[in-house]
């Protein structure tokens, strides 16, 4: 009635909740009262399974986690192991370490319940393995937990050493998360290390201190049922009083018998204990009805076996030998039946350590062929990246060769001209002297003899002046034939250069990009350094644009300056920035730059498209 009023109450709260936020909210809740009131915690969120393909991803994975955790501690018996692989898998990505422990414990619950007890155990190995317990926020409750369960299994695999270490380190975990009971319950559970290695008397000490402990904290139930043990012990040693004492405070305490004083379904097991003192203490008769009344109620051949055994030590005390020699044997049968119960587990229990061994083996073989897959990728990695800096490398080395041959092209281009001044002004020198000889020649027509001779000594003169300038203009001819043919492979080389990749190439280079950024940042402005670099840039890209504008139009500084920012990119606006004046006046200046270069009175723009179609050659 409790839980479900809590409940109610909790569904009420959240119920201005919207959204994901409502999830959220629920989920919070459930997992603050999961190991208070697990029962509670079930029902809430299985009051949101409706609604959980809604979900996003991460409050999907963590509603079954709670879900399943919930399950577990109601001791649901788990037949499937699928989802709390996915789990598993998920939170071992993206989880917490709280998050990744409980996933792999439940997974280890699941193979639990499903007899695959190896299994189990490693995956609450792995549980343990997840805990960060630097961490403040360490799950100390849970860890205990699972220290719990690794002990339950290294008990029922008898393995003393290992169960003695678990538990030490549940007794600490259980302290760090300030859980007293869980903290004696382990010190309790040694009373099985000492069992397993034949230690009676340092079994029945552990479970005294125990007892004792659980007194102290109040709860004489736990007590009384962890003294209940120790009744046959103390028979043995002949402490009938005590055994006696251990009965009244067991069946007083243990909250295990009803109203008609008759013991819970499972624990009937305890009235061979009790007919066990009875014959301790000569009440034969008393110890005859607590055997058969543990015959009548037995639950399996443990039980059977234990009622036979001391209705044997009963008549073997009493008499007659008849009963005797009955009991004798039917212990002795189900002494048999017993043995191969207990054999059959111990087969199946080692089949399944073979069966696990087997596992591990192909989990093994499976690691190292992904060993040799990782190791050939690794090569292959490698392979891809000695291929990529060789064509780094080889595209450097190309365009290194590609602007060596772009320089010897210009140094060419410039020789060429050279030459051909050199060739004009031969020529105009040859007919200035062709027409100071003939002037000399015209004035000496008085003296004929003297005008033959000289004329004859003009024409020789003449001839070899003439034979010079031939061989002369034939030399330049030669040169001007051998780089014309360099100017046409190196016209081929450069046909595939558009107008628009020299634009690109322009707009987009360091120096252009630096510009821009004055534009942007009034408070710098470009140094004659930049200014230098922005003319190398134009001789480098777009050689015939300083060459038409500079040579042919003889534009001052500023005017160039203003004709390579528009060429450029730069906004008229950027332009005023970065020369110092308003934007008007930089219409003004351009269209008066048209009007001077065009003769043409037009727009702005006007002027921008004749920079543009400057030719690239």
């Amino acid at each position: 009635m409790r839980n479900l009023l809590y409940i109610v109450v909790t569904t009420v709260i959240l119920a201005a909740c919207v959204g994901n936020g409502k999830e959220r909210a629920m989920l919070d809740e459930a997992q603050r009262i999961i190991n208070d009131y697990p029962d509670s915690a079930l029902a809430m969120l299985d009051s949101l399974e409706p609604s959980s393909h809604d979900f996003s991803t991460e409050n999907l994975r963590r509603w079954q986690l709670l879900r399943l955790m919930a399950q577990n501690k109601c001791d649901t018996v788990f037949s499937d192991d699928s989802l709390q692989k996915e789990l598993v898998k998920y939170y071992d990505r993206y989880g917490t370490p709280n998050e990744r422990m409980t996933a792999h414990y439940l997974l280890g619950r699941a193979y639990s319940d499903m007899g695959e007890a190896p299994i189990a155990m490693r995956c609450y190995q792995e549980a343990t393995d997840c805990a960060d317990t630097t961490s403040i926020s360490c799950d100390w409750w849970n860890l205990s937990r699972i220290y719990l369960q690794l002990a339950y299994l290294y008990y029922e695999s008898y393995m003393p050493k290992e169960l003695s270490e678990v538990l030490r380190l549940s007794q600490s975990t259980a302290m760090h998360a300030g859980d007293t009971l869980t903290s004696i319950l382990s010190i309790a559970k040694q009373y099985g290390v000492y069992e397993l290695t034949g230690k009676r008397d340092s079994a029945a000490i552990v479970i005294r201190d125990a007892s004792q402990l659980y007194e102290a904290y109040g709860r004489k139930d736990l007590a009384s049922q962890a003294l209940s043990t120790l009744i046959e012990d103390e028979v043995d040693k002949g402490n009938l009083g005590e055994a006696s004492h251990i009965i009244r405070c067991y069946e007083g305490y243990s909250g295990y018998f009803d109203n008609h004083h008759e013991i819970e379904n499972g624990r009937e097991i305890y009235y061979y204990s009790k007919g066990i003192y009875y014959l301790g203490i000569g009440c034969a008769d008393s110890a005859d009805f607590a055997f058969r009344k543990l015959l009548d109620k037995a639950q399996d051949m443990n039980d059977i076996h234990a009622a036979y055994l001391g209705l044997r030590k009963k008549y073997l005390q009493t008499g007659p030998k008849d009963s005797l020699v009955k009991y004798a044997m039917l212990s002795e049968s189900s002494n048999d039946s017993l043995f191969i119960e207990h054999y059959k587990a111990n087969v199946q229990q080692l089949q399944k350590h073979f069966n696990y061994s087997r596992h591990i083996e192909n989990e093994q073989r499976l690691m190292r062929s992904s060993e040799r897959k990782d190791r050939l990728l690794l090569v292959i990695i490698f392979i891809f990246i000695a291929v990529a800096i060789a064509s780094v490398a080889f595209f450097h080395n190309q365009r290194r060769k590609r602007e060596a041959k772009l320089k010897e092209y210009r140094e060419n281009l410039d020789h060429l001209h050279q030459l051909k001044m050199e060739m004009a002004e031969l020529i105009h020198n040859n007919e200035i002297t062709a027409v100071n000889l003939s002037c000399e020649s015209a004035m000496q027509q008085n003296d004929i003899e003297y005008i033959k001779r000289y004329t004859h000594e003009l024409r020789e003169k003449l001839e070899e002046s003439r034979r010079l300038t031939l061989e002369a203009i034939s030399s330049k001819n030669e040169e001007i034939r051998r780089l014309t043919a360099k100017h046409e492979k190196y016209d081929k080389f450069f046909e595939n250069k558009t107008r628009d990749d020299i634009m690109k190439a322009i707009q987009k280079s360091d120096i252009v990009q630096k510009f821009n950024f004055y534009v942007t940042h009034p408070l710098h402005i470009p140094t004659i350094e930049d200014w230098d670099k922005l003319n190398q840039l134009f001789h480098e890209v777009h050689p015939n644009f300083p060459t038409t504008l500079q040579d042919t139009y003889h534009l001052s500084t500023k005017e160039y300056r203003m004709c390579q920012l528009v060429f450029a990119g730069i906004s008229p606006k950027g332009i005023a920035t970065l020369m110092g004046f308003n934007k008007s006046n930089a219409s003004n200046i351009r269209k008066r730059l048209l009007a001077k270069l065009t003769g043409k009175d037009g727009k702005a723009s006007e002027f921008d498209q004749f920079l543009l179609s400057i030719p690239l050659l």
